[in-house]
């Protein structure tokens, strides 16, 4: 730990400081204890953040949230912003509740996917957002998240392409590591599962072992369901009780979290940027 302090100081107030101890030992685990290792993937993730400008986009959405609640959010805003927005219109993708072990849960609905935006760059936007807002809802002690993919509706109109799905188990795997802590998949179709035969030679072992399949007319599925969510916490779609139904305004308005910040962010947020 200390070898890798040395090597990438951290400067407070800067987008430097995302980078704290228990992102070196994330990325530390993630690389098997080798140094060397974990220290040029924490540089290419910083690299990655700064060219992508992660908290740049967080302290945009962030901004715009007043205007998101009221539904004023118009042409001049940012770009980015207004990107995020659109892609998540039809509620195929955000953070709400925690599951049973107090992971926060990002749900994505690829069945709710639109086609003008099914290879867009705007999901990348969208996912790196959610990510990020996930973890700015982990309670202490709570590093993970929990991946819940509901399949209803799914379909070749809307499913992603090969490099679309590539690009977004990289982010996953090399600029979030250890930060999955149970991926559901629900209701998969065939279809999903003959793309997933394609893409699962790129899944990390580890990472593979966390994804599981369960179905809603399995009864033991069902009761697995249970198990991992809180009644309270689970959207009435998967059999909880929880009747929230999404709109942006509820969800990047300031009421929804809209104008949460990453971690790191908080105390400089001003002096925070790209």
């Amino acid at each position: 730990m200390f070898q890798l302090n040395a090597d990438l100081p951290v400067v407070p107030g800067t987008p430097s400081a995302w980078l704290d101890d228990a992102c070196l030992w994330r990325h530390l685990r993630a690389r098997d204890y080798a140094v060397p290792a974990a220290v040029a993937a924490v540089r290419e993730t910083y690299t990655w953040r700064q060219s992508f400008g992660v908290d740049g986009l967080m302290a945009a959405v962030s901004a715009a949230a007043p205007a998101a609640f009221t539904g004023a959010l118009s042409a001049s805003d940012d770009a980015n912003v207004q990107l995020v927005h659109a892609v998540s219109a039809s509620g195929k993708q955000f953070v709400r509740g925690a599951c049973a072990a107090r992971r926060p849960i990002l749900v994505m609905r690829p069945g709710r996917g639109v086609v003008e935006f099914k290879d867009s760059p705007a999901n990348i936007l969208q996912l790196v957002y959610s990510l990020e807002r996930a973890m700015a809802a982990m309670p202490f002690g709570v590093e993970k998240l929990t991946l819940l993919i509901d399949f209803v509706g799914y379909s070749r109109r809307v499913s992603p392409s090969f490099a679309m799905q590539r690009t977004t188990l990289t982010i996953l795997q090399h600029h979030y590591p250890e930060r999955l802590g149970l991926a559901v998949m629900w209701a998969a179709p065939r279809l999903f599962h003959v793309a997933f035969k394609a893409i699962r030679p790129f899944i990390d072992p580890v990472t593979a072992g966390k994804i599981v399949f369960l179905y809603p007319d399995v009864a033991a599925d069902t009761a697995r369901m249970a198990a991992l969510f809180e009644e309270g916490a689970l959207l009435t779609d998967f059999g909880g009780s929880d009747g929230w139904t999404y709109s942006n305004s509820a969800y990047f308005g300031v009421a929804g979290g809209g104008g949460v910040l990453p971690m790191h962010m908080r105390s400089g947020a001003a002096q925070v940027g790209e």
